[in-house]
């Protein structure tokens, strides 16, 4: 069995000539046994053989382009539904979103205006706190000590 040493690219390019598969690296390298090719000749037509393995998602033989475009659509149709149930239950979730920024922000203004309260009332406290300083007396109260001392 003779192989060849062929980059993913080059390899791609000889199996399929229209379609290139995802390459893990482009300048990697894959071994390439043309004989193995050439018993199992590369069929360029619509049909994928989903009878020897089990295909993902429910796919199913396609045979022709029409029956293949009819399947298509469907599944357009079916991703189209979802996209519709998928945006209401967005809206419903935008609209719950909106209600609780409101509620936030009402929150938000609460919390402000208690902070200012608060801040006044510690300031009055500290006032309060403060220990009286005596006032100088008035000329007439010391007029009328003089006068009681006097007397």
């Amino acid at each position: 069995m003779a192989t060849e040493q062929l980059t993913y690219d080059h390899l791609a390019e000889r199996l399929a000539p229209h379609a290139r598969p995802p390459a893990p690296s482009s300048n990697a390298i894959a071994y390439h046994d043309p004989a193995a090719t050439m018993a199992r000749p590369w069929s360029p037509s619509i049909s994928t053989s989903c009878t020897t393995n089990p295909c993902p998602r429910g796919h199913r033989e396609v045979t022709s382009r029409s029956e293949a475009v009819a399947t298509l659509k469907a599944r357009v149709a079916e991703l189209e539904a979802e996209l519709a149930k998928a945006e209401e239950r967005s809206a419903g979730h935008r609209a719950d979103l909106e209600r609780e920024r409101d509620r936030t922000d009402q929150m938000v203004t609460a919390q402000d205006r208690l902070i200012t309260e608060l801040e006044n009332l510690r300031t009055l406290l500290q006032t309060a706190q403060q220990p009286a300083t005596p006032q100088p007396a008035s000329r007439l109260v010391r007029a009328w000590r003089w006068v009681r001392a006097t007397a």
